[in-house]
C-alpha cells in the first residue's frame, strides 16, 4: 500500500493502463479478419467466428482463477507472466498454418489476457492512494474502452497493410 499522501506516478498509472488496454483491443482486431481467414483456411465464416468466442469463454472462466492465482502468487508476478505469454501465444498464432493451431494459439492467448485483468487492476489499486484511485481507475477504464473501439480500426489497418498475420 503507498504510504499516506504518496501515490504511483502518471507514468506508471498509464502503462498499467495501457497494458490492460491489450486485452480488449485483441479481442475486437481479430473481427475484421474473419473472412479472410475463412477463405485463407477453407472454412465457412461462421466457423471462422470461434475464434471470437473461445476468446471471451477463456476470458468469462478464466479472470476469477486469475483473481486467486494473484493472491496466491502476487499481481505484479502474475502481470509479468501474463504478458509473457500472451506475447509468446500471439507469436504463435501468428505462425499457425492450420485453424486448429490458430484456435489453439487464440486459446492460451485468451487464457493470458484473463491474468491479466485482475493483475493490472491489483497492482493499480496498490499502487494509488485513495485520493488518486478513482481517478486511476477510470483512466483504466478509459483506456480499455478506447482499446475496444480501436480494435477493429487498427486490425482493419493491419490486415490491409501485412495481412492476417499481423493481427
Amino acid at each position: 500500500m503507498p504510504q499516506r499522501g504518496a501515490s504511483a506516478s502518471t507514468t506508471t498509472v498509464v502503462g498499467i493502463a495501457l497494458a490492460s488496454a491489450l486485452v480488449p483491443l485483441n479481442s475486437t482486431m481479430i473481427a475484421v479478419a474473419l473472412p479472410t481467414l475463412a477463405d485463407e483456411f477453407d472454412i465457412t465464416k461462421g466457423h471462422s467466428a470461434i475464434l471470437i468466442t473461445i476468446y471471451l469463454v477463456a476470458m468469462l472462466i478464466g479472470q476469477p482463477t486469475a483473481g486467486r492465482i494473484a493472491d496466491v502468487i502476487g499481481a505484479r508476478r502474475l502481470a509479468i507472466i501474463a504478458v509473457a505469454g500472451f506475447g509468446v501465444c500471439s507469436g504463435l498464432a501468428m505462425f499457425a498454418g492450420t485453424f486448429a493451431l490458430l484456435v489453439a494459439s487464440r486459446t492460451a492467448q485468451a487464457v493470458f489476457a484473463s491474468a491479466l485483468s485482475p493483475s493490472v487492476q491489483a497492482i493499480l489499486r496498490k499502487v494509488t492512494d485513495s485520493t488518486t484511485r478513482g481517478r486511476a481507475f477510470g483512466l483504466q477504464g478509459s483506456v480499455m474502452g478506447v482499446g475496444a473501439g480501436l480494435g477493429p480500426v487498427i486490425g482493419g489497418v493491419l490486415l490491409a497493410a501485412f495481412g492476417w498475420r499481423a493481427l
